[in-house]
């Protein structure tokens, strides 16, 4: 006679515990609730990512699914927890690269290589960048604000709380051989709130909800965004590229990463749940709502973007650009 199918699903849950995954337990997999990892505060827009997938994977895992939010240290401890979590598939960690990716380079305790140290999962979406200037600034596109800070002579400025905004202004200081100072603000909404209230302040590179409901008050310009295409929440403004800025191209992107040693057939499996997801038009659609543009990928096509950036931020910390803490 056999047991009853809770108790064997207890079995099942005891052996994974003292024992590990094995082919057959994979199977089986998730047999208790999945916890997703999110390094920023309830509200923020990881946040809304995390719960709007929670809700779908719950669905497809047929097991509650958790969004625990660990805030502090710029996202470190959050993933930190995520690093040193059991590698058994019930954690999870969903973030933004430029934390994820850019605190192994900037902190120093952070003491992770995002490339080694995680299993990579699935891309979700990105976020782009939006360079903006003062509601009164005399710049009407990325060509007038690149004379304007030609004229200056290196007396420009521009406002950052981060080095995400440090590297897209920097990338576009670069290849507009422009010169600015960087003024730094505790949080993004001052340093926007900066630039609106400062007419010394040139400009600066925001993200682009933040941006657009800034824009919308009448409070800043938006003269381009930086990811390699037009963003879906405001199509109508030129990339980095089309307003003049050749090879200009910068998005943060979010993913879904596991802890080190994750078995590989519970990562594919995840893969899959997320990639279904996120392929879906209507979670496509709540994405634009929210301002990310959505970016579904496999766990290799975020492997390759976390190399891809830990390029950019390794040549960026070199050149003593962005701060090292």
């Amino acid at each position: 006679m056999h047991a009853p199918n809770r108790f064997r699903r207890l079995f099942l849950a005891a052996a994974i515990t003292a024992c590990g995954f094995t082919p057959a337990l994979a199977q089986e997999y998730p047999l208790a609730p999945i916890q997703i990892i999110c390094p920023s505060a309830p509200g923020g827009g990881s946040d809304k990512l995390a719960r709007l997938f929670a809700k779908e994977l719950e669905k497809l895992a047929g097991q509650p699914v958790v969004v625990l939010n660990r805030v502090g240290a710029g996202a470190l401890l959050g993933t930190r927890a995520a690093l040193t979590a059991k590698p058994d598939g019930y954690t999870l960690l969903l973030h933004a690269s430029s934390a994820i990716v850019g605190n192994a380079f900037t902190v120093r305790e952070a003491s992770y290589d995002p490339a080694k140290d995680l299993v990579p999962i699935a891309t979700l979406s990105q976020v782009g960048f939006a360079l903006v200037v003062n509601a009164s600034s005399p710049a009407k596109s990325v060509a007038d604000l690149s004379a304007l800070l030609k004229q200056k002579k290196g007396a420009g400025f521009y406002a950052s709380s981060n080095n995400a905004m440090a590297v897209a202004s920097e990338l576009y200081k670069q290849a507009a051989g422009v010169d600015a100072a960087r003024v730094n603000y505790k949080a993004t909404t001052e340093a926007i709130l900066g630039l609106a209230s400062d007419p010394n302040i040139d400009f600066s590179f925001t993200d682009m909800t933040l941006a657009v409901s800034q824009a919308r008050g009448g409070r800043v310009k938006i003269l381009a965004v930086t990811p390699e295409r037009r963003v879906a929440i405001e199509p109508g403004i030129p990339t980095m590229a089309e307003a003049g800025i050749p090879n200009y191209q910068y998005a943060t992107f979010f993913g879904v990463w596991a802890p080190k040693e994750t078995p590989r057939p519970i990562a594919q499996k995840l893969s899959q749940w997320f990639q279904q997801i996120a392929n879906r038009e209507d979670i496509k659609a709540a994405l634009i709502k929210d301002g990310f543009d959505p970016l579904p990928g496999s766990g290799e096509q975020l492997s390759r973007l976390v190399e891809e950036d830990s390029r950019r931020w390794r040549d960026f910390v070199k050149s003593g650009k962005v701060d090292v803490n």
